[in-house]
């Protein structure tokens, strides 16, 4: 009799345990679903974000690996820089706010190592545009270039605007990233705020006393390319061909100072 009870409590517990065993999967299983739901949650979420941005559906990765997705995340935001600059070129212009009598613009413009963003406040007043307010620098005389332009349209003042903006940051971008990239090469680099005229001396590694001098002028607030450039080549007569020198100042006639200077590193190496 004994020995059928410790049989049948024996049989009860394991029953239990088995149960208890079942449970423990199930609630794991759920553990599992769960985290598997809360990560399609993100993706959701993220998703969401994008549409209403205005992406594609296509264009979105909603898979598992998170490497993959952040590639194809980098992947879409170069995309949507190259599209955005096809469209708008590199000034982005956006209108912040807009009533019957004023106007307020964004204007952002990017170039290698720099990015900057100015706003404008323009009102209507007495049938003209007039400027209420604006973080734009004073070199780029706003006023004036709405008075020479008042029989333009206002999309087209605010692109000659920011046209004038663009070359101004992509000036100065290439500047900056000079005296990143050849800092080791410059001993002055120094420049007007509105970045029309730049002075550079370089010298060669390891040599101080031998060094070259360039200044450059850009004619217009909205050049890209300097008009006159001037080379004094001070004691590196003897290690220079003067056709090295004028093959120089040509380059940085055509070519963006970065680019220009980058290749004539190897001379003063």
């Amino acid at each position: 009799m004994n020995s059928l009870v410790a049989l049948s409590e024996l049989q009860a517990a394991k029953k239990e345990k088995l149960q208890k065993k079942s449970q423990c999967e199930e609630i794991k299983g759920q553990l599992i679903k769960i985290s598997q739901l809360q990560e399609k949650k993100k993706l959701l979420a993220s998703r969401l974000v994008l549409l209403s941005q205005g992406v594609n559906a296509a264009d979105i990765y909603a898979g598992p690996d998170p490497r993959v997705r952040e590639l194809y995340n980098n992947l879409w935001d170069l995309k949507e820089k190259l599209s955005a600059y096809r469209i708008i070129g590199p000034c982005g212009i956006t209108v912040v706010e807009k009533t019957t009598d004023q106007l307020v613009v964004s204007f952002t413009s990017m170039w290698l190592h720099v990015t900057e963003a100015f706003t404008l406040r323009v009102k209507v007043s007495e049938s003209r545009l007039k400027v209420a307010s604006t973080t734009i620098p004073y070199f780029i005389d706003v006023q004036s270039l709405l008075e020479h332009s008042k029989h333009l349209s206002l999309s087209q003042q605010m692109d000659n605007i920011g046209h004038k903006i663009n070359a101004y940051i992509r000036r100065k971008g290439e500047l900056d990233f000079v005296k990143k990239e050849l800092e080791s090469f410059l001993t002055v680099c120094e420049s007007d705020e509105a970045v029309t005229n730049v002075e550079l001396t370089l010298n060669k590694v390891c040599q101080n006393d031998k060094k070259m001098f360039i200044y450059i002028i850009y004619p217009t607030m909205d050049s890209l390319l300097p008009e006159t450039v001037k080379i004094a080549i001070g004691n590196l007569d003897d290690t220079l061909d003067q056709g090295v020198i004028t093959d120089l100042g040509t380059q940085l006639k055509e070519q963006p100072l970065s680019i220009a200077l980058s290749t004539f590193v190897p001379f003063l190496t």
